[in-house]
């Protein structure tokens, strides 16, 4: 006996199924998300809002005593745009003290495995997975302590950034977990609070300029 609908029928059935299937597993996807941003939102004391091109979410709050900031970003440092997740703390440093750190790929360890530039901890296997400048290098086995160094471990593509009076850490895309977020703002809040207890500098407006120039160096 014929079959009541043509095969042409059935294709669309299942094409409308996929496609519904599809479009329900990203808006769970997108929920969980924006609960887990909302969560963080509510332990920095602020609120998740969106702002700009895309509308990017941003949060505006505190942690502990310093003023703290998550946002969506795009940069253009590099010939591709960077689409990244930034958190960042205001903080107090006397030393003006710069930093930056970035975890190496997989294949940057490899070609620098014989390169003995650069600010090194001291610990072999942190300074092989990371690149590190800095214009105090000698406080960089102090801020790095091995907790630290282990916590920083844990996130792949990872950038942490100190110039001025902020400290920021910065993933590539959009961080989903609010534990993983709340873990990199734990971690910048100790060096936060290393840094403010470091001796004052006194630096001259061309000796300012010249450490600024640091951070542009490619990491």
């Amino acid at each position: 006996m014929p079959g009541l609908f043509a095969p042409e029928v059935g294709f669309a059935a299942a094409g409308i199924v996929i496609g519904a299937g599809g479009w329900l597993g990203y808006d769970t996807y997108r929920k969980s998300i924006l609960r887990n941003w909302t969560a963080v939102a509510e332990k920095l004391g602020g609120t998740l809002v969106t702002d700009g091109p895309g509308n990017r979410w941003k949060i505006k709050g505190r942690l502990g005593d310093r003023p703290a900031f998550l946002q969506e970003d795009v940069s253009h440092e590099e010939a591709a745009a960077y689409h990244h997740t930034r958190g960042s703390l205001n903080i107090q440093n006397p030393a003006h003290l710069i930093i930056g750190l970035r975890h190496k790929s997989m294949l940057e360890e490899v070609v620098t495995q014989k390169d003995e530039s650069g600010v090194t901890t001291g610990v072999a296997e942190f300074d092989r997975q990371f690149f590190f400048i800095s214009n105090v290098p000698e406080m960089a086995a102090t801020l790095f302590d091995q907790e630290l160094q282990k916590e920083l471990h844990r996130h792949s593509d990872l950038e942490i950034y100190l110039r001025s009076s902020s400290i920021e850490w910065r993933r590539s895309g959009k961080v989903k977990s609010s534990t993983e977020i709340m873990r990199l703002f734990d971690a910048i809040q100790r060096i936060a609070v290393l840094v403010g207890e470091l001796e004052p500098r006194t630096l001259t407006a061309d000796q300012r300029v010249a450490e600024s120039e640091l951070i542009a160096k490619t990491i």
